[in-house]
């Protein structure tokens, strides 16, 4: 029954604009786990949360995104390490690549916007910018 409403709201999505669908995914499967440790929709239940946790993190709203991002790539680590022979292994894998990606891109976008009001930026490979301003 909780597997069934967690895929209820996954599939409503964020149809509804004054709730976030997602979210009430991610709680209600979250909840079914805790409940019922052993059950065997644990799988189903746990590549729903990272589903639910990618879409809204792709929906979300700039000053959000990146935080999100990072949830969904540990939601990953957890799925993997929980389920490495999963029949959504290769989904799961996907959905840590365009994470990854997109986290990338949001770092690169802000070293430019520093470097474009005076900062000096550091190259880096991290998800962490080093900057400077030297006031004259």
């Amino acid at each position: 029954k909780d597997y069934l409403s967690a895929k209820l709201y996954y599939d409503l999505g964020s149809f509804d604009l004054m709730r976030n669908n997602y979210q009430a995914c991610i709680v209600t499967a979250q909840n079914a786990l805790k409940d019922y440790p052993y059950t065997k929709l644990r799988e189903e239940l746990s590549i729903l949360i990272l589903r639910a946790k990618y879409k809204m993190a792709y929906k979300s709203v700039e000053e959000k995104q990146v935080d999100r991002y990072r949830d969904t790539i540990d939601e990953y680590y957890a799925f993997k390490n929980e389920f490495p022979e999963s029949k959504y292994i290769e989904e799961a894998e996907e959905y840590y690549r365009k994470k990854c990606d997109e986290i990338i891109s949001v770092r690169e976008w802000t070293k430019s916007c520093l470097e474009e009001i005076g900062f000096s930026v550091l190259d880096s490979k991290a998800n962490f910018l080093l900057y400077s301003y030297i006031v004259w």
